[in-house]
């Protein structure tokens, strides 16, 4: 705890996420959404057992080991920040070439909020043609444990300016 008494807000995100087990919500049909919380045990017991077979981990902090899974791809993008503009198009690549092959994907960051629902959303606004409030509309109905902060959500509102404009992909 810091000086005064007040907890830092690392300190807060560790205690709000001290006991988090592991949490996933169906986006569509073949996507998937969570956090990285938990142990293998539950990755294998819960997300193969629904068919997943491929993982996209937007986690700088850790790199997974996820056990059964046929596809793994690491997209290593820090805590609280927007990505750049060139992990964004690899992973959006990546997620594209899985849902033509009718893969179902687990797309995760260690709390399954803030990097999770801003990849989600870009693929929404990029490949589904959807605003940045469409996108976050979405994803707000199918994940309500996603939020953004200023920098995730500029950073979406730019992209789609991006997009529209014929720049992105």
């Amino acid at each position: 705890m810091s000086e005064k008494g007040s907890m830092t807000p690392e300190e807060i995100r560790e205690m709000e996420h001290q006991h988090v087990k592991m949490s996933y919500n169906k986006i569509e049909d073949l996507l998937y959404a969570g956090n990285n919380l938990c142990c293998v045990t539950h990755f294998e017991h819960e997300l193969l057992s629904q068919g997943i077979t491929a993982d996209i981990s937007l986690e700088i902090e850790n790199l997974d080991n996820p056990h059964g899974v046929r596809y793994f791809f690491w997209l290593p993008w820090t805590e609280d920040t927007a990505p750049s503009v060139e992990l964004i198009k690899v992973g959006l690549n990546a997620l594209d070439a899985l849902m033509r092959q009718n893969i179902k994907t687990y797309v995760h960051c260690k709390n399954g909020h803030g990097r999770t629902t801003t990849f989600l959303a870009s693929y929404f606004i990029s490949r589904k043609g959807m605003t940045t409030d469409q996108a976050l509309a979405v994803l707000r109905e199918r994940r309500p444990s996603g939020h953004l902060n200023k920098i995730q959500e500029t950073f979406l509102k730019e992209f789609e300016e991006t997009n529209k404009q014929g720049e992105l992909l």
